[in-house]
């Protein structure tokens, strides 16, 4: 499961760290209210203090446009400080509080009846196993950077528009994936265009696209690939998905979006 206690560590540790840097800075800087009155149109900074209940006003000429600046800078810094104690308080109450959802967790608690536990126990959980999947997996250096001219939404940069519609609607729908990475299968090196987890099974799948099927050679070695997707127990429409350029170049992106609902949303 996707460990959001780590995100809120690390974001309770991050205001941590600003709320003691803007403590810092403030010591640094003048005390007093901003104030600013107008007069035929030109307007006067006044710096507002309290002595004894008393209010008292101090002019600050133009030439101390500095001393402007540090008293708005301090209200700045005081400001996001009561926000960062309210969050920081409210963080650390969610950490002492928060339990973390895992089907596998409360499967093991269970007594041995109930366990294994139907594959609908593990369902809602898809999309977080996901996430750690993605997190988990091995990166491997991307090849032809030069040839990848598309960039999607989420800055992946891709070969070919195909790719780019499929990796702009995986994104859009929060489904993590590896494009382009490398997959070993009976004694051959391939590269997938993307390789997703099966949200529902918990294991790899495969997306191809093809864009050039009209030209000979593009349509053998397409065969060829899917002769060994199936050669080493990945089917079709199983653990294989497959879309392709229409003959003269057309892609239909909602497509798409039909095979992302039914095979990787439910």
């Amino acid at each position: 499961m996707y460990d959001i206690v780590s995100q809120v560590k690390a974001d309770c540790d991050f205001q941590r760290k600003l709320l003691g840097r803007y403590q810092r800075e403030c010591e640094e800087l003048p005390k007093g209210v901003l104030c600013v009155k107008e007069k035929k149109g030109k307007h006067y900074f006044y710096k507002q203090t309290f002595h004894d209940g008393a209010r008292c006003q101090m002019y600050i000429p133009k030439k101390n446009e500095e001393y402007v600046q540090a008293l708005k800078i301090r209200r700045f810094l005081e400001e996001s400080m009561k926000i960062f104690q309210k969050n920081i308080q409210a963080e650390e109450k969610f950490l002492r509080r928060y339990q973390s959802y895992d089907p596998n967790l409360i499967q093991a608690s269970l007594p041995g009846a109930y366990r294994p536990l139907p594959n609908r126990c593990f369902w809602e959980a898809g999309n977080q196993n996901q996430i750690q999947w993605l997190k988990n997996t091995r990166r491997d250096k991307q090849r032809n950077p030069e040839k990848k001219i598309h960039i999607t939404p989420g800055g992946l940069r891709v070969q070919s528009k195909g790719e780019l519609i499929i990796a702009a609607s995986l994104e859009a729908n929060g489904i993590p994936f590896r494009y382009d990475q490398e997959l070993r299968l009976g004694g051959h090196v391939i590269h997938p265009d993307f390789e997703l987890l099966d949200p529902y099974r918990n294991i790899p799948v495969y997306w191809e696209h093809f864009g050039m099927l009209e030209d000979e050679d593009y349509f053998e070695s397409a065969v060829w690939k899917l002769k060994l997707y199936q050669k080493n127990g990945i089917f079709l429409f199983d653990r294989l998905l497959v879309t392709a350029n229409a003959p003269d170049g057309s892609f239909n992106g909602k497509m798409v979006d039909r095979i992302i609902k039914v095979f990787l949303c439910g």
